[in-house]
């Protein structure tokens, strides 16, 4: 379809090799239901025409699964895609909806949805807000391959798994898990949660009180609060910058490399988590200036470096017990 294609294009370029698949039918939840009328992922256009497709540009064969022709169940539709790139839409219940193989796009609506795109690039969304309003709190899993994912309304779900993915919370207090690969997470609006997973990740916490975890690993982890009073928490080699608010800074792993930006000793708490054994006496914390930053060491190695900040008073570096030994 060329909805598609252009909106692929738009969003991923380059970064997508959509090879044409076999068309697939969907698995009915229940034949035997009325249909219920309209509906469909072919008149979904706001968020396309959002982020600027180019529908002139050659795409890969999709399967259109119209919910047009089902009827919801009380809990909603049950829709299963197969090996081929498979269009699924939602409606207003809460609706199960798998893509299986292939590069899918598959879009919640409103209600309580649960996504899996499965293998292959895929397209999720858990709300059309311009047409849904608000939003259903959803679950949308990615899979294997490069997927783009995107709660939109409500308190999300967003799991990436394998392959380099794309994670937007939208409105709503979200937790977001890039999983293996090289994933970007931001979390928009709302008290978000953002996990890296492992990999060379970018977290952008957007407004709201977040939480920004790097999980440990070779790659860095870039941390960006953004708006809001956020913690972040990282450790060996990561990047970590609170933005505006009053941020709470978190490095652990006790391994040089760390660097921290914007830090504003006025607002921002700086906190080192260092693994002791129980009684053990905590190890000294000193400062060096150099070329305009600040070397935070521990008994004289390095920890973290405070990038464009001098001038900082040791006691505004905070040990903290990690756990005991």
């Amino acid at each position: 379809m060329l909805m598609l294609a252009g909106l692929m294009a738009a969003m991923l370029a380059g970064a997508f090799v959509s090879m044409p698949g076999e068309a697939d039918e969907a698995d009915e939840a229940d034949p035997a239901d009325p249909q219920p009328g309209e509906g469909g992922f072919e008149e979904q256009t706001d968020l396309f025409d959002e982020v600027g497709s180019e529908a002139d540009e050659p795409g890969p064969e999709v399967t259109i699964i119209d919910d047009g022709a089902m009827a919801p169940s009380p809990r909603g539709l049950d829709l299963a895609g197969g090996e081929g790139a498979d269009t699924l839409q939602g409606r207003s219940e809460n609706d199960r909806l798998s893509g299986g193989g292939g590069n899918d796009a598959i879009s919640g609506g409103l209600g309580a949805d649960y996504m899996d795109g499965g293998a292959g690039d895929d397209w999720l969304t858990g709300d059309d807000a311009a047409e849904y309003g608000p939003g259903g709190n959803d679950t949308l899993i990615g899979g294997e391959g490069r997927d783009w994912l995107a709660g939109q309304g409500g308190d999300d779900l967003i799991l990436g798994g394998d392959g380099d993915d794309t994670l937007i919370g939208g409105e709503g207090d979200d937790r977001l898990d890039g999983g293996t690969g090289d994933d970007w997470l931001d979390g928009g609006e709302g008290d978000d949660t953002l996990i890296s997973g492992g990999g060379a990740d970018d977290l952008d916490g957007g407004r709201g009180n977040d939480w920004l975890e790097a999980t440990p690993g070779p790659e860095r982890v870039w941390l960006r609060g953004g708006e809001g009073n956020d913690t972040l928490l990282a450790g060996a080699g990561d990047w970590a910058e609170g933005g505006e608010g009053s941020d709470e800074i978190r490095i652990t792993g006790g391994d040089a490399g760390t660097v921290v930006a914007g830090f504003d000793p006025a607002a921002d708490s700086l906190y080192l988590l260092v693994d002791l054994p129980e009684g053990a006496a905590l190890p000294l914390v000193t400062l060096e200036e150099a070329d305009g930053d600040t070397i935070v060491r521990l008994d004289g190695a390095q920890v973290t470096r405070i990038v464009g900040l001098v001038g900082l008073d040791p006691a505004a570096v905070v040990l903290e017990r990690a756990q005991a030994a």
